[in-house]
């Protein structure tokens, strides 16, 4: 139960984050559900039920297009997504999910292998090739995929 629980607020995390580039009226609505969702806790049916939601309210926010659904309060009782959303519905924003990340596999390998030579900076000279801040903090980032 704790990896459920770690998923949820891991997918929770990166919801509120792309909430902030839906329209206003979005996202007080979407921000009901993630309350909602969040008290689904009792059980691990709950739980499972509550992930399938934040996971797809997470691709809707990726494709910038809530579904009418999620533009409502969220019900009394929450039901499984398959239940609660036509099956078409829950196509469409799978299929706007994968329409949406498929750039990622126009780059060829000769495009990756320039793009590399152009970067490529020795480990430990790295920091020291990063602009400093006057006044501030450094902080890095690092995105992985196992997508080749």
């Amino acid at each position: 139960m704790a990896d459920l629980n770690e998923q949820f607020h891991y997918n929770l995390m990166l919801a509120k984050a792309l909430v902030q580039l839906m329209p206003a009226a979005d996202r007080q609505h979407i921000r009901i559900w993630f309350d909602v969702l969040a008290e689904l806790n009792e059980n691990e049916e709950e739980m499972n039920i509550r992930n399938e939601y934040i996971w797809f309210i997470l691709l809707m926010l990726q494709n910038n297009k809530i579904e009418d659904f999620f533009k409502e309060l969220p019900p009394r009782k929450v039901l499984p997504l398959k239940k609660a959303i036509p099956q078409n519905i829950i196509d469409d924003v799978l299929i706007a999910s994968d329409q949406n990340m498929s750039w990622l596999d126009t780059v060829t390998d000769e495009e990756k292998e320039q793009n590399l030579a152009k970067k490529k900076v020795a480990p430990e000279k790295f920091l020291s090739s990063q602009p400093l801040p006057k006044d501030g903090v450094i902080c890095y980032f690092g995105a992985f995929s196992d997508q080749s």
